[in-house]
């Protein structure tokens, strides 16, 4: 009688040595199933656009073998480009490269754009502040305030430009008289290194040398947003809005020491994903129509959808590699369909990214 009871009890002391393991597994799988996954990074995937159309190099044109090119700017009525150069403005065909006109500046022209009417040109100046010249002569409108490294950007309506420098703050002026309107004072003393407005004119955005942006409403003066850089490293050389204003893009961030543009949320300030380069982005912008965002690492070109961030197109320039031809700005034609190119060397280049 005694060895089946044994027996007996062995079977139990099994059965609950089961039971306790299998309780285990499932509270660990439990466990695991509570966690929350990490979220996705976007990821840049090849897309059927890509396949339907190949982007072709309009013309490339040295138009200064002394110097950088260092800027570029698509007329509102697309029937011309700026490109700035250490003392001047070359205003250009978009069909050939052909110099329409040149106007002079005071210093290295790091930022240029047009008024949205096309009448006006405006220089970001390395010094002696910001020019606006007529388009129509050449001739000198206004040149607003002083200081080096000057970046800028016309409002929507054409009546305010927006400019900041190494001061760290951000002025609208009005372009009419030069009066200053306002002055915007970012909560760190930090280098300027972009401007932009949103589409309906009601935001104004400055980005710095550490990488971080801030938005203030253009009315009430009110800081809306500070996007601050979360990577090791990096700086917001070029800022754009997208079309519908609800996304910035920032090129010059790092992540994990890799280079990247970033794209933010503009309502909550979330990080709405990256697209890799190899090498240091500068330069970033939308299509008008909002079907492509383009950003520039090195002397490469990547152009994705911005709703998913796949790729469309891919474009490697032709560069000598014992001279610096990395792209410094890029600028979309008002139909979308051309892109220009301005490089380091001295370089500027058209394409065609779309029918």
């Amino acid at each position: 009688m005694q060895r089946p009871i044994r027996q007996s009890g062995f079977g139990v002391i099994l059965v609950i040595l089961l039971i306790a393991l299998m309780t285990a597994l499932l509270a660990a799988c439990g466990d695991e199933e509570a966690e929350e996954p990490a979220a996705a990074e976007p990821t840049a995937t090849p897309t059927a656009e890509a396949e339907e159309f190949e982007p072709r190099q309009v013309f490339q044109l040295d138009i200064d073998d002394q110097d950088t090119v260092r800027s570029a700017a698509f007329a509102p009525d697309g029937e011309m480009v700026a490109a700035g150069t250490y003392l001047e403005i070359n205003l250009l065909d978009p069909e050939n490269g052909s110099t329409i006109r040149i106007i002079d500046a005071d210093h290295s022209v790091d930022d240029v754009e047009f008024s949205p009417d096309g009448s006006l040109i405006a220089a970001g100046q390395g010094v002696y502040g910001v020019q606006l010249s007529n388009v129509d002569d050449g001739s000198e409108h206004l040149t607003l305030h002083g200081g080096y490294d000057n970046f800028i950007a016309f409002a929507p309506d054409g009546e305010t430009i927006a400019t900041a420098n190494r001061d760290g703050a951000l002025w609208i002026w009005d372009t009419e008289t030069g009066e200053e309107l306002n002055e915007f004072a970012p909560p760190v003393d930090e280098n300027a290194t972009s401007v932009a407005f949103d589409p309906e004119g009601e935001s104004v955005a400055l980005g710095n040398w550490d990488g971080d942006v801030f938005i203030w409403n253009v009315e009430s003066g009110e800081l809306v947003a500070e996007l601050e850089n979360p990577g090791d490293y990096g700086y917001a050389s070029r800022i754009d809005f997208a079309p519908d204003g609800e996304h910035i893009a920032v090129a010059g961030a790092q992540v994990d020491f890799d280079d990247v543009v970033r794209i933010w949320n503009v309502d909550d300030g979330s990080d709405a994903g990256t697209i890799p380069f190899d090498d240091q982005t500068r330069a970033v912008a939308y299509s008008q129509d909002g079907s492509q965002l383009a950003g520039a690492g090195g002397a490469s070109i990547i152009i994705v959808d911005p709703d998913g961030l796949d790729v469309i197109h891919e474009i490697e320039l032709e560069v000598d590699p014992e001279v610096s031809s990395w792209i410094t700005d890029l600028a979309y034609s008002p139909d979308g369909r051309m892109l220009f190119v301005t490089r380091w060397d001295g370089t500027v280049e058209m394409w065609q990214v779309q029918e």
